[in-house]
């Protein structure tokens, strides 16, 4: 509507219309400007915690490293490698050793294959399998399977489903095709398969009763690896071993009785050197980080607060720090390393400075712990990107429905 109004002069006219629209947008604005400046505030703090994440996994991933690469502590090296490949072992604080070892048998799994099956699919008599520690001995599972069935894939699944610690799998040849069963590594995973049908001999051709038979035959036997370490015969149920050289996995690659291959492991001054001074580095990057980050993120806090925390922590009682290895703390909270003082402590306590960096209470596993914290399923990170979101959520609808 448009109304004259004489007293504004000849002929002036107001647009009502665009006077009320004029109105309350003048009204909207405040309010709009103040939600889009909140949704603004909410992205950039939604960003800033996927950076924290990254530079926290980040850095916890760098000191697992620095602890698995050796640069730590002890330096495995195996003078066959194809045979034996070595790599720093699980424990910590582990002595420099110098030792023969021959491998006299690779650790193998159990495999049994059953005859040529010309269909695969073609349904098999319905009937019950019990996968046995040995005859007779303990049940690990029960197979059933029914009537009007998928034959040997059907067979295949039922056994992978009973959970046994038997594998199934088919061997394909041509058209047809073979079931092969595979057992976990070791002596101790032996085992047999027994017709238990109540059809007596339903099921035969799939049975096993450790002697060669008309079901199915053995493969490969289940044994475990043995070897001479320094003399002592070890055996274990698998190729890979922790436990036999303190500090150093052993890998078996390949049995060669009567060949001697030595094993070493050896500290190096200057990878510790260079490891310490590249934690420090990464400790600063992610300190920076945080500092960086808008001040109201109660994540990046604690990641603060956490690194703060990390020169005076030892890995056990009486045990070096990382103020004792030469890492101070400047005043603008920044880490500096001194090296002389670092390769002093080393000399003096080489054992302490492994353990400060690894095992279940080293600088390692506590920035493990500080990241999952932060970045876990019901971290920091995660409450306070949900919360975000809801409130991003919730401005958007209050923009449209304004």
């Amino acid at each position: 509507m448009v109304i004259a109004v004489g007293t504004l002069g000849a002929g002036a006219q107001i647009d009502t219309a665009r006077l009320i629209d004029d109105l309350v947008a003048a009204d909207r604005a405040p309010r709009t400007g103040r939600i889009e400046a909140r949704q603004a505030a909410n992205t950039v703090s939604l960003s800033a915690l996927g950076q924290l994440r990254s530079a926290i996994t980040g850095l916890s991933g760098a000191t697992t490293g620095l602890v698995g690469s050796g640069r730590i502590g002890l330096q495995p090296t195996s003078s066959d490698s194809a045979a034996i490949a070595v790599s720093v072992g699980p424990s910590s604080g582990a002595a420099p050793v110098d030792i023969s070892v021959e491998v006299r048998r690779l650790a193998s799994e159990q495999v049994l294959t059953s005859n040529l099956v010309a269909d695969p699919l073609a349904s098999l008599p319905a009937g019950r399998l019990l996968i046995r520690a040995s005859p007779g001995g303990a049940i690990r599972a029960t197979v059933d399977l029914a009537a009007d069935n998928g034959g040997l894939v059907a067979l295949r699944d039922a056994i992978n489903a009973a959970n046994g610690g038997v594998t199934a799998s088919l061997l394909a040849e041509g058209n047809a095709a073979r079931l092969v069963l595979r057992g976990g590594s070791g002596a101790a995973q032996a085992f047999v398969v027994e017709d238990a049908s109540a059809a007596p001999g339903a099921l035969a051709a799939f049975a096993y009763a450790g002697v060669p038979g008309a079901g199915l035959a053995q493969q490969v036997a289940a044994v475990d690896a043995e070897l001479s370490v320094g003399g002592i015969i070890v055996t274990r149920p698998s190729n890979r071993i922790n436990d036999a050289i303190d500090g150093i996995r052993l890998d078996l690659r390949r049995a060669d009785p009567g060949t001697m291959i030595r094993i070493s492991g050896e500290r190096d001054p200057a990878s510790l050197t260079s490891a310490v001074s590249d934690f420090v580095d990464a400790v600063n990057e992610t300190a920076a980080l945080t500092a960086s980050l808008p001040g109201g993120l109660t994540a990046a806090r604690a990641v603060r607060t956490g690194l703060s925390r990390l020169p005076s922590l030892a890995a056990q009682p009486g045990g070096v720090t990382l103020a004792d290895l030469g890492v101070r703390t400047n005043r603008d909270g920044t880490l500096t390393l001194d090296t002389a003082r670092l390769a002093a402590t080393a000399a003096r306590s080489p054992l302490a400075v492994d353990r400060l960096f690894s095992g279940s209470t080293g600088l390692s596993a506590v920035l493990g712990r500080l990241q999952a914290a932060v970045t876990g399923t019901n971290g920091l990170a995660a409450g306070a990107e949900a919360r975000l979101r809801r409130e991003s959520a919730d401005l958007a609808r209050a923009t449209t429905a304004s």
